[in-house]
């Protein structure tokens, strides 16, 4: 259990809505301050990332796209960012602006079904991390996208069965609504 690490800071938890463009840099900027706080206040080295989740929709024709990925990008370089943020999302449409604006950021992929071509798709978008639930991954798929070169994250992982089938199958990371609870599972396991 001494490879696993636990943060969880529930006074940052915020989801970001973009509905103007002067909302969306003011919410953006004071969402990347809370964590520049906790990477002072935590002594937060470049290997430790935090996952900034874009809650936006592919199919969304209302989001503004443009202006999401430069919000994201023009925060991210103010508050030298980069090293610690992996941006993640099921708007993969989000996610290929952020990228060619910023081809080094980090991207994750939220899969919430097992795509054709799993491994293609992580090289296309250039992706680091594949994030599935739990019942869209199995011990050949992580496999696969291991052999590959990509971290697999398994979600939800809230109660011991599920913690067992993530560890049997080889993710690399978990997300859990009670991450306390789960590590003192997974130390006794």
């Amino acid at each position: 259990a001494e490879d696993i690490m636990v943060s969880s800071y529930p006074e940052y938890d915020k989801t970001l809505v973009f509905d103007s463009e002067e909302k969306a840099v003011d919410d953006s900027v004071e969402f990347i301050k809370s964590f520049r706080n906790i990477k002072a206040e935590n002594n937060i080295t470049k290997d430790m990332k935090v996952m900034l989740e874009i809650k936006s929709n592919e199919m969304d024709e209302h989001v503004e796209r443009t202006l999401m990925a430069h919000c994201i990008i023009d925060t991210l370089t103010e508050f030298d960012f980069f090293d610690n943020c992996i941006v993640f999302s099921i708007d993969y449409r989000l996610l290929k602006m952020v990228k060619q604006l910023h081809p080094e950021t980090t991207i994750a992929l939220i899969v919430p079904r097992v795509p054709q071509d799993p491994v293609g798709l992580m090289k296309e978008m250039d992706a680091l991390i594949y994030l599935s639930f739990l019942d869209g991954l199995s011990l050949s798929l992580v496999k696969e996208l291991h052999q590959a070169g990509f971290v697999v994250d398994g979600s939800v992982t809230n109660t011991k069965d599920q913690l067992a089938l993530a560890l049997e199958i080889g993710v690399d990371m978990i997300e859990s609504d009670y991450p306390e609870d789960m590590m003192a599972v997974y130390q006794k396991m």
